[in-house]
């Protein structure tokens, strides 16, 4: 019978039609089965930024406000003196008047000082006024001074970072008080910022202290105090969630200052922050977010460079700094660049961190938040790579109760290798228990979903059982597919719109694993309740055939031919036509108000394997006058269908050339 079929092939392979039917079947399960919801939507990837795209948004809270010191005002005083001499007496008398009150009062505020103080100023800015109108510099110099000390002293803030600058910008650099004029600014400055004494949100008060610091680094370039000038600055831009302008003050120090290396690794942090907090919003400029991200690498290169020096004393520093340089690399696209910074020595972040305080012997003391980081960081990269198994090794370092999507983590994981793997010509053992520890993972952090996902993991199983490298690692393949099918179909919310789908697919696998008796009883328990499902008839009587050209039995032939014979053991006729039905009923079909496209396909397809069946069994016939009264009836049949069907020799499809070909071998 083999022989025979080698003469008239089948236009269609029934393992190429098993396969397209999977794939309609998953098809249609997308389609119905309300399980999968939204989470497991496919969502087509928008072409990748040079950057990689928008990132979660900072939450940035200015630091509480300290609270402010009691202001003193200027207390006026009768009939000031109009000549300079005069004025710069009574000031000078006041102030000394105000120097010999004890410390008590001072610290008290007692009225006597409040008073004191307050008419203090009010000579002072009398004298001032006097001695600019006279252009006096010697006088205005200092008097600038003392408003600033004496503002300052007042809790008059904003005044004294202004007069404090007048005097370090115009005052003689060489003497003292100029020098010292610009610390008050600075410190009322830092003192009105700390307090909020303008918006919160806005930093003036650090703008006008960026005035002053520049002033002093043009007049005094070595003064050792520029140094904590800037740094706290920067910080204080950082802190007030301007990371740009921190960025910039940042590197305002030396290279041969001893805080460059702090300087350095605070101005790679900031432009990052920066970078998330304009890629976290709005429509940035691709180019500016990646000059960004280079500026962040460039100088936190520097820092680890520096810091790498003493690789025997790493430092939590240096942890952070490699792994923001992994993070930047990633965005990137540069993924050997980032997985050098997490794996690579000097100092491997991967082996070099712990959370274990009894085991920080050369490593560095972490927090969980920290290896999270590292190691979720890893994953990524692993991920992007395909680095399948290191990417999972990866995700089971970090910690559940701290990554609540851990398990979307893992789903997603597990959906990438199969991606990966249904593209591959062979499955190696090494991908199936990798994937099979992956799927146990998905159930233990991901249960929702694993309940959902069970027919499409079915599906991967049955595929990868196809390209096993052994016979052996092939049917532990199709065991988990299998398995995966029962608990589908056992979960009680399991949509019944499904469960025919679910059962194609599990005759399929039980033909792929080669049990095609096994996979014809799965369709006949189906046509049982279900007896006018065509997909399940049409694939019950090319199983019926199938296994009749393997067995090369005449018996199995008239099956497929008129459908089994034989009851079951109730009785009860068997519920598989046979294509003698099937042709019959998708002819009514395909010209009826419902008949579609398919059915008509359906019916030629019907039609060619009932005919060749009765080719063969006419071939196989022993009695001569029975058989060529088969022939005949056989070449009346095709040569009726064929001229019905309108379409001339040799221009119709597989099955119109199929039936002109068994036509052709009878006559």
């Amino acid at each position: 019978m083999l022989k025979l079929l080698s003469e008239v092939p089948d236009p269609q392979v029934l393992s190429d039609s098993s396969t397209e039917s999977s794939s309609s079947v998953a098809a249609s399960l997308s389609k119905t089965t309300k399980r999968t919801g939204s989470k497991e939507a496919t969502v087509k990837a928008e072409e990748r930024s040079p950057y990689r795209g928008a990132v979660a948004k900072r939450n940035v809270q200015p630091p509480a406000a300290t609270e402010p010191r009691q202001r003193i005002d200027e207390v006026p005083v009768d009939r000031p003196r109009v000549l300079l001499s005069a004025a710069y007496q009574d000031m000078f008398d006041s102030y000394e008047v105000l120097g010999a009150l004890d410390e008590k009062e001072k610290d008290e505020l007692s009225e006597d000082y409040r008073k004191t103080l307050g008419e203090t100023i009010f000579l002072c800015r009398h004298a001032f006024r006097i001695a600019q109108k006279e252009k006096d510099e010697i006088k205005v110099n200092e008097l600038t001074y003392l408003l600033a000390y004496l503002s300052y002293t007042a809790g008059q803030l904003v005044e004294a970072s202004v007069y404090g600058e007048m005097a370090a910008r115009w005052g003689d650099p060489k003497e003292a008080a100029t020098r010292e004029a610009a610390m008050i600014a600075i410190a009322a400055c830092q003192e009105a910022n700390a307090s909020h004494w303008g918006i919160r949100d806005q930093v003036g008060e650090l703008d006008q202290l960026k005035s002053v610091a520049e002033i002093v680094q043009q007049r005094w370039p070595s003064d050792p105090k520029l140094d904590a000038i800037w740094m706290h600055l920067a910080q204080s831009y950082f802190a007030f969630g301007k990371p740009l302008l921190a960025a910039e003050t940042f590197l305002k120090i030396d290279k041969e200052s001893g805080q460059f290396e702090s300087s350095q690794l605070a101005a790679g942090n900031a432009y990052w922050s920066h970078f998330v907090d304009q890629a976290s919003g709005g429509d940035p400029d691709p180019k500016e977010m990646v000059s960004l991200l280079k500026s962040a690498d460039k100088h936190l290169r520097v820092a680890v460079e520096s810091m790498q020096g003493d690789v025997a004393s790493p430092t939590l520093n240096l942890v952070s700094a490699k792994l923001l340089l992994a993070k930047i690399a990633e965005r990137l696209g540069n993924l050997d660049d980032a997985l050098q910074w997490l794996e690579a020595d000097p100092m491997a972040v991967t082996r070099k961190i712990t959370t274990d305080s009894k085991k920080k012997k050369g490593m560095v003391l972490v927090d969980k938040s920290t290896a999270d980081a590292v190691f979720d960081t890893l994953y990524r990269i692993k991920t992007s790579k395909g680095n399948w198994k290191e990417a999972y090794q990866s995700l089971a370092k970090l910690d559940a109760k701290s990554h609540p999507e851990l398990g979307s983590r893992y789903t997603a994981l597990a959906k990438g290798l199969v991606e990966n793997l249904v593209q591959a010509n062979k499955v190696s053992p090494w991908q199936v228990t990798l994937l099979t520890d992956l799927l146990k993972s998905v159930e233990t952090h991901d249960a929702e979903r694993w309940e959902a996902i069970q027919v499409w993991i079915g599906q991967s199983w049955a595929t990868f059982g196809m390209k096993a490298a052994s016979d052996e690692l092939s049917k532990a393949c199709f065991d988990h597919a299998e398995s995966a099918f029962v608990r589908a179909l056992k979960q009680p919310d399991f949509p019944e719109s499904s469960r025919l789908s679910v059962a194609m697919l599990r005759a399929d696998l039980f033909l792929r694993s080669g049990n095609p008796t096994a996979s014809l009883e799965m369709i006949r328990e189906v046509l049982q309740t279900s007896p006018t499902a065509i997909a399940f008839q049409m694939r019950a009587a090319k199983l019926l055939q199938e296994i009749a050209f393997q067995q090369d039995k005449v018996g199995g032939l008239l099956d497929a031919i008129n459908g089994p014979s034989e009851t079951t053991d109730d009785g009860e006729a068997s519920p598989i036509w046979g294509w003698v039905k099937l042709s019959n009923a998708l002819h009514q079909l395909s010209y009826s108000d419902k008949g579609t496209e398919e059915h008509r396909q359906q019916s030629h397809e019907a039609n060619f394997y009932l005919a060749r069946c009765q080719w063969l069994l006419a071939n196989v016939t022993n009695d001569p006058s029975q058989r060529e009264s088969q022939f005949m009836k056989l070449k009346s049949q095709l040569t009726r269908r064929i001229a019905l069907s309108g379409v001339e020799t040799g221009q119709g499809d597989v099955w119109q050339t199929g039936l002109e070909t068994l036509l052709a071998k009878i006559e």
